[in-house]
């Protein structure tokens, strides 16, 4: 029924917002990974489709439509579509129906630039609104590349977040929730500041009414760029939870760059501050001719958008040999090879008790654009632990991208 309604409701709203207002599909991905299912002694494929459908209108009062369609792993989703359920469920029909696709609203937000003659934007919005400390919004908020790592997403996580594929690193913190926005823009278009009132949504999984507040601004100056957000969510334990991060990116043009993204995605002060808490990334990228070279250290934190991720205190190296850059309309390609180290991970659950390990993966990569469409090819090799067959240790991940 819920599906039904949903559906109901985006039919209802195309023709509207088709004839009043434009369309814009900012991203339309398809991907697909492969690895090694030991059950069935083959390589089983695994595709995630995700396309956004943006409706945006008014001169006078600017309204935003966000849809979402989402499948996070197609095929078992199409499977999904065709089979048929008895109850009561056996755990056949409940992993089915967890993986079949979502169709549904992201977000909507409406937006009044100047409220009372004010230079104050103000935006009413429900569900995902602004990543934060990521990095993916300067080419919309100043007309600048993305200086974002290229460790975020599905591509650099096609396993998701302890196993969990619905959620990937994305900097340190988003806007998810039912609130209202505030945001002012400088003269001079360097500076944008938000602040954020509003009902947590990341805490959806526990209970409602848990409110929070954040305030972010973003610069962007010569070659540096800059972003830092505090935040809390109350009604949580009995002082709340806490979060800050920061972004930083300096690029010094033909030499190189330098990227860091450090924060505390959550922290309850009735509890002991530990290093686990936090989120780290460092990121120096030196340039050499057509070709450039990318140290990334990466440490885990414990918990992300208000969830535990069973990751705290993992460290990932990678070391990116790469040539080429897309940014300026050519193909790019290189070898990355990176060691994980895990700590662990106790637990009362078996299923997500996990040992201390060190893990080494090569992987060869080519990125390029035709017709449009943006392409990223990958084919991870695990060099290391060595356990099955020689070809169970290639995982493939192509994916594609486009928007209009």
């Amino acid at each position: 029924m819920r599906r039904f309604l949903t559906i109901a409701l985006v039919a209802a709203l195309l023709p509207v917002a088709a004839g009043a207002a434009n369309v814009v599909v900012p991203v339309l991905e398809l991907a697909t990974d492969g690895a090694w299912d030991p059950a069935l002694g083959s390589l089983v494929l695994r595709t995630r489709f995700a396309s956004d459908i943006v409706f945006q209108g008014g001169s006078k009062f600017a309204a935003t439509l966000r849809l979402s369609l989402l499948a996070e792993n197609l095929e078992k989703a199409l499977a999904a579509g065709s089979a048929s359920f008895s109850f009561p469920l056996v755990p056949a029909d409940v992993d089915a129906l967890n993986d079949s696709a979502f169709i549904g609203v992201r977000s909507v937000s409406l937006t009044i630039p100047s409220l009372f003659g004010l230079p104050v934007s103000t935006t009413y919005f429900a569900g995902h609104l602004d990543q934060l400390a990521s990095g993916s919004d300067y080419p919309e908020l100043f007309g600048r590349n993305d200086p974002s790592t290229s460790m975020r997403g599905y591509i650099a996580f096609p396993d998701g977040i302890g196993g969990d594929r619905s959620r990937w690193y994305e900097g340190i913190h988003s806007i998810n929730g039912t609130g209202i926005r505030l945001g002012v823009r400088a003269l001079d278009g360097n500076f944008a500041g938000y602040l954020y009132g509003y009902q947590d949504g990341h805490f959806t999984y526990l209970t409602s009414g848990i409110w929070a507040v954040d305030a972010r601004g973003v610069l962007a100056l010569g070659p540096v760029e800059l972003e830092a957000f505090v935040g809390g969510s109350g009604a949580y334990g009995p002082f709340g939870v806490y979060r800050t991060g920061l972004l930083f990116h300096y690029d010094t043009g033909n030499v190189g760059e330098f990227y860091l993204q450090a924060g505390l995605p959550m922290w309850d002060p009735t509890e002991p501050f530990m290093v686990e808490n936090l989120y780290l990334l460092f990121e120096p990228r030196v340039k050499f001719g057509a070709g450039s070279v990318i140290l990334t250290l990466f440490y885990h934190p414990a918990t992300y958008l208000q969830r535990a991720t069973t990751e705290g205190g993992m460290l990932d190296a990678a070391f990116d040999l790469r040539f080429g850059d897309v940014k300026e309309g050519a193909a790019q390609g290189g070898v990355r090879t990176m060691i994980s180290f895990d700590p662990g991970y106790e637990s009362a659950d078996p299923l997500l008790e996990r040992p201390n390990s060190v893990s080494l993966s090569i992987a060869p990569y080519v990125d390029f654009t035709a017709g449009g469409i943006g392409w990223n090819i990958r084919v991870p090799v695990r060099v290391f632990p060595f356990d099955g067959p020689w070809y169970s240790l290639v995982e493939p991940i192509i994916a594609a991208r486009a928007s209009f």
